[in-house]
């Protein structure tokens, strides 16, 4: 009698701790500091805008449908042209102003931690940072996730 010789099949979570091991040789870990101030901005030029029609590109007035849905409805720019029925002319009734928040020599501070890979897709980074001090109109971010290199 004849015995085929068995062949044991390889452990397939050998694979994963391979290509984990792989992935954490090729990690970097990081921890920072961010210090810095905004000041010294010049103001932008206030732009407030005179009430009037809203026109489209082409240049003509838009009527909006009453009911709040369904198409805008271009009219001519002329003083006697009217909207159709159940639409009402798009009027511009208040302007805007532009401000800078957060003008001040106050200084920031931020502290984090992060890891960089060098994945075969291109690098990675994942940040996590609190900020500890901060002005008026700072944007904060807890967790910030980065794909690809920086130019």
């Amino acid at each position: 009698m004849t015995t085929l010789p068995v062949r044991r099949l390889a452990n397939p979570y050998r694979f994963l701790a391979a290509l984990l091991a792989v992935a954490l040789l090729t990690m970097t870990a990081s921890v920072f500091a961010d210090v810095g101030a905004l000041f010294k901005l010049r103001d932008p030029a206030l732009t407030t805008f005179a009430p009037g029609p809203i026109l489209n590109a082409a240049g003509q007035r838009q009527c909006i449908p009453n009911s709040g849905t369904g198409p805008i409805v271009p009219i001519a720019n002329t003083g006697t042209s009217t909207c159709p029925a159940a639409h009402t002319l798009a009027i511009q009734t208040t302007g805007f102003r532009e401000e800078f928040v957060g003008d001040t020599p106050k200084p920031r501070l931020s502290v984090g931690v992060g890891v960089n890979w060098n994945s075969p897709f291109g690098p990675f980074r994942i940040d996590i940072a609190k900020a500890l001090i901060t002005a008026e109109g700072d944007d904060t971010k807890l967790i910030t996730f980065n794909v690809g290199t920086a130019f």
